[in-house]
C-alpha cells in the first residue's frame, strides 16, 4: 500500500486528522502494522490495528480493520491518573511503623 487514501471507502473523503502517524507510515512502506492507527476523515473514522479483549480472566487481542461513520462516533475517552500522593502516604506510614517497631524491640 502507498497511498494513504486507499483506506478511504469514497475518494472525495477530506483527511481531518491521523492518530498514530508514525505508525500509518511504517504501514504504508513496509506493510508491516504496528499497534495501531486511527484516520479521521470528513465522513469516517477508520481504524486499523491491535485490539485488546478481556474473555474471562483472561485477554487476548487481535487485529483489526474497522470503519464507523462519524454520526456512530461518540465522546468516550479514558483518562489515566497517577495519584502520587497515595504513594507518599505509603511510604509515610511504612517508615511511621519501623520506628514503631523499632521503639518497641529497643525498649525491651
Amino acid at each position: 500500500m502507498k497511498n494513504l487514501r486507499e483506506i478511504l471507502f469514497d475518494q472525495k473523503e477530506k483527511i481531518v486528522a491521523i492518530l498514530g502517524n508514525n505508525v500509518v507510515q511504517k504501514f504504508l512502506s513496509t506493510g508491516v502494522l504496528g499497534e495501531g492507527f486511527a484516520i479521521l476523515s470528513d465522513k469516517r473514522l477508520y481504524f486499523r490495528g491491535k485490539c485488546l479483549y478481556k474473555k474471562g480472566k483472561g485477554f487476548y487481542t487481535s487485529h483489526e480493520e474497522k470503519a464507523v461513520d462519524l454520526k456512530d462516533v461518540t465522546g468516550t475517552g479514558f483518562e489515566h491518573i497517577n495519584p502520587t500522593y497515595l504513594l507518599a502516604i505509603g511510604v509515610s506510614c511504612i517508615i511511621a511503623a519501623l520506628i514503631v517497631f523499632l521503639v518497641a524491640v529497643l525498649s525491651f
